[in-house]
Formats: C-alpha cells, sequence, structure tokens
C-alpha cells in the first residue's frame, strides 16, 4: 500500500570507482535509515537499503550534481516486492556530519534536535 506522503533525508555516499556505500537516514512520515551499498555507472545510480526484512531500492540519474529518480519499498524474492512506490531527490549540500559509524537508525533521525534538509522524497499513490 502506497499513500501520499512526503519527508526529508540525509545520505552519505562514497563513490569507489562506481561502487556505492554509506550511510541514510530519513525523517518520519517514511522510515528506512541505515547502511546503503550501490553502482553508479554512466550517470545512472541504484542504491539499495536493507532492513528488517525489506529493502528500499533507489534507481536514479545523476546530473548536474543531483541525483532523481523512484525508489521502491518491498520484501526481496516475495510476491510483495513492490510495497510503497515514490519519487525521490538528492542535491549535494554544504558539509555537514551525517552519523557514520554506525549508521543512523530512525529513532536518531527522528530526536528533536535533528535537522534534517539534504533531500526530499515522496511516495506515490498507486496506479488504479
Amino acid at each position: 500500500m502506497t499513500v501520499n506522503k512526503t519527508t526529508t533525508f540525509e545520505a552519505a555516499i562514497r563513490n569507489d570507482g562506481g561502487k556505492l556505500t554509506g550511510c541514510i537516514g530519513i525523517v518520519e512520515p517514511l522510515y528506512g535509515s541505515g547502511p546503503l551499498h550501490g553502482t553508479m555507472k554512466d550517470g545512472t545510480v541504484t542504491l539499495a537499503v536493507s532492513l528488517n526484512g525489506f529493502e528500499i531500492l533507489f534507481r536514479a540519474k545523476s546530473e548536474n550534481g543531483k541525483i532523481e529518480g523512484t525508489y521502491t519499498v518491498g520484501r526481496p524474492n516475495t510476491a510483495d516486492s513492490a510495497l510503497e512506490k515514490g519519487e525521490f531527490s538528492l542535491g549535494r549540500m554544504a558539509s555537514k556530519a551525517l552519523l557514520i559509524r554506525p549508521c543512523p537508525t530512525d529513532a536518531e533521525m527522528n530526536a528533536k534536535d535533528h535537522d534534517a534538509s539534504d533531500a526530499q522524497a515522496s511516495e506515490t499513490p498507486d496506479a488504479p
């Protein structure tokens, strides 16, 4: 089930010859903070975050310092492979500390004193 929601998130991503690793921190009302991994080749970016039996898969294009695309949330290798879907935009911001070791949890991202403003993601309703 997918609903219309918007959130902010932060990501710290390291590119080592096209192999991407790092952390993502997602703020309520969406969830999924944790370690990420993926690839970048010819401007195409694929990132994945796996938590508690679910996977968030980001597919995007990287152009002019921005990464924009779509994401799905599902359970890998099951009929529930796309429970939620949406769009996201990630832009390079001024350097700001994001807890890397270990990666932030959803609870840490939603602490009252945390101000996430680096990117936005929004879920889109399923097509009829």
